[in-house]
């Protein structure tokens, strides 16, 4: 059973450590390891064979 998000703040609380890392660790991301939440620039959406 996981653990709900409730349960994971007091956890958090708990050992004093920030909660989005709490998170991710209950994810399996390691330190480091956060996904990338960059802004993809538009230039870098469009295929190359549809530049104009």
């Amino acid at each position: 059973m996981r653990p709900t998000r409730e349960e994971l703040a007091e956890l958090a609380d708990a050992l004093a450590l920030p909660l989005p890392d709490v998170l991710d660790a209950a994810r399996g991301i390691g330190p480091g390891r956060r996904p990338d939440t960059r802004v993809v620039k538009a230039s870098n959406t469009v295929a190359p064979g549809l530049r104009g």
